[in-house]
Order: C-alpha cells, then structure tokens, then sequence
C-alpha cells in the first residue's frame, strides 16, 4: 500500500492571517492550495461526490476542468471517500503543474478530530495572532455581523477548539503565530516546511504572482488586498488602534487564552465601561439560550 505524503491543513480562527500563510507555502514550487473548500466534513461518502463538487459556491473558484477530472475518477476510480478527496486535489496539483497539495480552510480548526482519521497523513499548522488583532480585523470584515464581545467570544472559541485537538494530535499538529511570520518569515517557513515534508524554498518570500490568484479564489476577496504587500508587522494594531474599553472587554472575555499565549493585558487596564459591557453581554446570552431551550421544548 502506497503512503500518501503528508497533507497539510492550514487551519484558525478568521482574520487570523491563514490566507497568507497559503499564499506561502503556495509559492513553493512543489505545494498547490486550492480556495477554500468547507466540503469536506459535510460529505462522507462517494456516491455524487464529484456533482457536489462542482456545484460547491467555494470549489468552484478553484478553476478546475470538469471535464478532464471526471475522466480521471472514471479511469481511477477511488475505493473511499478519502481517496476521493485526495485524487481531487491532486487533479488540483497537476493542473498548476506540483507534485504535492493542501489545504486551506479557517473553520476546519474545530475539525481537527474528524480531518485527522479520514487523513491520517493529515499535518495540521493552525495559525494563531492576538485576539486583539483579530477582533479589529473582524469589525471591519462586512461578512462578521456581531459586536465586539461576539468577536472575542469567536475567537478564543475557535482558538481552543484547535489548540484541544491538537494537544490530540501530538507531532501531527503545530502552531505558527502570524506575529512571527510576519517579523521573520524565513525561519517560520522553514519550520514548516519541516513539518509537512517539504524542502525549503525562497520562492515562497516572493510571492506576489500568487497573491493575486489568493484573492480571487478568496471567499470575501475584498478582505485581502494586503496580500500585495510584503509582510508588513504593524498594519494592524490593538494597541494604537483600540481604545481601553474595547481593549478591556476582550481581556475579560479571552483574557486566560490570551495570557496564556503570551500576550500581554493593556497597561491602560480594565476600565468600568468595559465590565459593564462584558455583564451585559453575558447576561444577554444567557437569556438568548434560556429563549433557545424554550423554543425546543415547545417544537417536541
């Protein structure tokens, strides 16, 4: 029985600098990762895999030749669903001309357990950046209805789903903050790459041709524009661009994850204004839940 090579997921919380990340490791002369794809966990069989596909609001985006990858699954057809998933990714690979593939899809990190039995060549790199940071980049994502509270509650929810998992997982799961990414690029890439088999490659600092394809094949492409940039440390700041109130309320909401991360609490403090918010919040959701079971009971 044939090995597959490791197969990497890029995974994190949104707006945590995955698509970056992919750009990356998309660079590498030997790595091709398509847009999004979401499908995976929704489907566990073959039956219509490739009718799904095809009509998937996120695949379709990867540019795929339908026609040419239906003969391919006709020639070879896969025995599981798992090897569905692998020979439509490498029809991916081929078609950018690369030995090898991955994946990149930000909500995967709260399924990590599932991905990792189907795959069990699956590498998992979940992306982490400050809860701060993140929090402002979400505000300003059209796509990101809630309010401040909700943003730090969906961050570090999506933070330990990964980080729980990954625990799990042992040396099939590593962490790569986006703040040293982007500080030092290399040395972060090369660890990397290690992880996930690959050679190093400085193609992956120049990755400007790549940027633009990222874009398109964005879910929201309006959202990463700086993609076009070198990475820059900086663009985005808490601490110039977060008053201490808002500052406060994420320390209250994500304050133990953020700490235990190594990111420091405002020096500004905690202000009044920001438990006001976070009791209110808390009080909100509560009713909503109370509201939730109540309705529940009522559809029995």
């Amino acid at each position: 029985m044939t090995i597959p090579p490791p197969f990497p997921f890029i995974v994190g919380s949104g707006r945590s600098g995955t698509t970056l990340v992919r750009t990356m490791l998309d660079s590498h002369p030997d790595l091709a990762i398509p847009g999004e794809s979401h499908f995976i966990p929704k489907m566990t069989h073959l039956k219509g895999f490739l009718d799904v596909v095809f009509t998937d609001q996120f695949a379709r985006k990867w540019g795929l030749p339908e026609p040419k990858v239906r003969v391919r699954f006709a020639a070879t057809p896969p025995a599981t669903y798992p090897d569905a998933v692998r020979l439509l990714y490498a029809c991916y690979a081929e078609v950018q001309g690369k030995p090898r593939y991955g994946d990149k899809t930000p909500p995967y990190v709260r399924q990590l357990p599932l991905l990792a039995d189907l795959f069990p060549e699956g590498r998992f790199v979940h992306v982490i950046r400050d809860g701060r940071d993140v929090a402002l980049s979400l505000m300003g994502a059209g796509w990101f209805p809630g309010p401040l509270e909700e943003a730090a509650e969906y961050w570090r929810t999506a933070v330990e789903d990964g980080r729980a998992a990954g625990a799990a997982l042992g040396e099939r799961y590593t962490e790569l903050r986006y703040e040293a990414l982007v500080a030092d690029p290399e040395p972060e890439l090369r660890r990397v790459c290690g992880f996930i088999g690959l050679d190093y490659s400085p193609a992956m600092l120049d990755y400007g041709s790549s940027a633009e394809r990222a874009i398109g094949m964005a879910v929201h492409p309006e959202d990463h524009g700086r993609l076009r940039m070198a990475p820059t440390t900086g663009l985005r700041d808490w601490r110039r661009d977060m008053d201490a109130a808002d500052s406060g309320v994420l320390w209250l909401l994500a304050g133990r994850l953020l700490s235990e991360l190594g990111y420091t609490e405002d020096e500004r403090g905690v202000p009044a204004a920001a438990r006001a918010r976070v009791v209110r919040f808390k009080a909100l959701g509560k009713a909503q839940r109370y509201q939730r079971g109540i309705q529940r009971r009522l559809k029995r």
